[in-house]
């Protein structure tokens, strides 16, 4: 390999690190957006127990999204970082629970622990005004609707 070639590989390299350093930087301006929004959930006053939360912007932005804890709290994170920006959220959320099936053939789907109404947008009555700086955001959950066999 030639001194030419040798420096341009040099400069390749150089330059995908400056790069990976920009990008770097850019995503550590993550706390520039503004809040930190966490809290619990519980269900009929109890600690949900796991489960996801996601906050939708109305405006264009990114989710943010949080699972929840076994004590019921969440700290929201947007593309990896603990901020999101300020503005009006559309949030919903699902708790589930894995079913065991009678026997090993058979499929059973996970059954919602709260009112399936809380897991889609167009659904779930949940909003939340972020603004900026911390939030501590808690909602209370009706648990799901008890099924009535015949």
């Amino acid at each position: 390999m030639n001194r030419k070639q040798r420096f341009g590989n040099a400069f390749t390299s150089w330059s995908g690190v400056g790069l990976l350093a920009i990008g770097m930087v850019t995503a550590g301006c993550g706390s520039r957006l503004g809040a930190d929004v966490g809290g619990r959930i519980t269900i009929a006053g109890e600690p949900a127990r796991h489960g996801m939360i996601v906050f939708h912007p109305l405006d264009d932005g990114p989710l943010a999204a949080s699972t929840i804890s076994s004590s019921g709290s969440y700290r929201l994170t947007t593309a990896g970082e603990k901020t999101l920006p300020p503005g009006e959220y559309v949030v919903t959320i699902t708790i589930v629970e894995e079913r065991q099936p009678p026997s090993s053939d058979e499929v059973v789907p996970p059954v919602s622990l709260i009112d399936q109404r809380y897991g889609s947008k167009e659904t779930s009555g949940l909003t939340c005004l972020v603004d900026r700086g911390g939030s501590t955001v808690d909602y209370d959950l009706d648990p799901a609707p008890q099924s009535t066999s015949p």
